[in-house]
């Protein structure tokens, strides 16, 4: 709130601070602050801020707008707000890490949230669904760094960045059950579909191919859970800074509902991997079946997972694996 439109601004302050401390304590109710310790660390410091400004600056009254102390006195009041970060900040809120971003195909276009509400209508489940655009989203540094004012600085010092994609390494060989998923599979297809490895996966149906991962990669994220952070619980930052800073606005529903206390937590996909090397109308990665370069008619019933806990015959079998992965004749993927 702007303290300039403000009748009386030594009251306005008093009443912001007033708002503050009860939100924090409302959030401290909970043993963990509902794993909003942060947001409850903002509220309290920025009132302390606005507490020294009033003993400081502001009493009997606040300075005579338009005036040499008034210039002063606003000017430390916006630091003392900016302490509470209310909606996130100069920067906006940042929840699962969406942030104002390009919107494909062109990579350095300004970052806008376009991509998030210019839906596209996919088939998913037999049913007609909308998503939000392709996006590089900020975590790319060279697109952060084309706009400093949106996100961080970017100090330039002599560490490998820009990374240079790795092509001379050819002979990676990657050997699998299938079971590979998520960050799994995003980290193996995309280099097994450039041609920069082997595959080779062994178990089930004997001498049938069978898909190098099970499925996709991406981000999920927990709408709410008895313990850790939740969706749920990061929107309750947007919820307290609309009561302390904007208590006259009313929001017509409320924003997110808790999920039934005999749920554990409920999570949901946020965002897939579209394997780049198929092109750029490529699908999602769990529309396609990729083959591996050799399938191995081996199976066990043994989870090869943790070395050191595997038995000597279970050694033994990976041991056999690990062999004959290694006679294989690189064989990178080709499309056809």
């Amino acid at each position: 709130p702007r303290l300039s439109d403000a009748r009386d601004p030594r009251q306005e302050i008093v009443n912001l601070i007033h708002r503050m401390d009860r939100a924090s304590q409302s959030l401290t109710t909970s043993s963990d602050s509902f794993g909003r310790v942060r947001k409850v660390e903002q509220l309290q410091n920025s009132s302390a801020c606005l507490q020294t400004l009033i003993l400081k600056f502001g009493t009997p009254s606040a300075p005579r707008k338009e005036t040499d102390e008034w210039i002063e006195f606003d000017g430390l009041y916006k630091q003392c707000v900016a302490l509470a970060k209310p909606l996130g900040g100069s920067r906006g809120m940042h929840i699962m890490g969406y942030a104002p971003s390009n919107k494909y195909p062109k990579q350095m276009s300004p970052p806008t949230w376009d991509y998030y509400t210019s839906t596209v209508v996919k088939v998913h489940g037999g049913t007609n669904r909308k998503f939000s655009s392709m996006a590089f989203l900020h975590d790319c540094k060279g697109y952060a760094a084309a706009y400093p004012k949106v996100f961080d600085d970017i100090n330039l010092a002599s560490d490998p960045w820009p990374y240079p994609p790795q092509t001379k390494l050819r002979h990676i060989k990657y050997l699998s059950d299938g079971t590979c998923g998520s960050t799994c599979s995003v980290s193996s297809s995309t280099p097994y579909l450039e041609g920069l490895s082997t595959f080779v996966t062994f178990g089930g149906v004997k001498d049938e191919p069978m898909d190098i991962t099970s499925f996709n990669g991406g981000n999920s994220a927990t709408y709410q859970a008895q313990e850790g952070d939740s969706l749920w619980k990061m929107a309750l930052d947007s919820f307290v800074d609309a009561g302390v800073f904007y208590p006259e606005s009313k929001p017509p529903t409320y924003p997110f509902l808790p999920i039934p206390l005999n749920l554990d937590s409920a999570s949901f996909t946020q965002r897939a991997e579209y394997p780049r090397p198929l092109g750029p109308k490529a699908l999602p990665r769990e529309w396609y079946l990729v083959p591996a370069s050799y399938h191995l008619n081996m199976w066990t019933s043994s989870d090869l997972y943790y070395y050191d806990k595997l038995s000597a015959s279970e050694r033994s079998t990976l041991y056999e694996l690990y062999s004959a992965t290694a006679a294989k004749v690189p064989r990178p993927f080709v499309q056809t």
